[in-house]
């Protein structure tokens, strides 16, 4: 993999690529974006008490079952590792 940064000066840019030699007769993707572009802030982190009032009673308690599970299967493995 080849990467670059540039910094453009004007609105047009000549890019001159060396290309590897196990990359010819290869497909390849340039892509040009910015380096912020596309980034996602992170959320608050949130707990049940949020959709409180939101989720229904069968709904919510779905929800905890299912985390409760996936909470113990995570402690099995990690129980396993050490």
């Amino acid at each position: 993999m080849i990467r670059t940064v540039i910094v453009p000066d004007k609105n047009t840019i000549q890019v001159s690529l060396t290309i590897p030699e196990d990359y010819i007769g290869k497909e390849i993707e340039i892509l040009a974006y910015s380096k912020n572009e596309g980034l996602v802030k992170k959320n608050k982190t949130q707990s049940m008490a949020n959709f409180l009032g939101i989720l229904s009673d069968k709904t919510a308690e779905s929800l905890r079952e299912q985390v409760a599970k996936t909470r113990d299967e995570w402690d099995e493995r990690l129980n396993k590792q050490y």
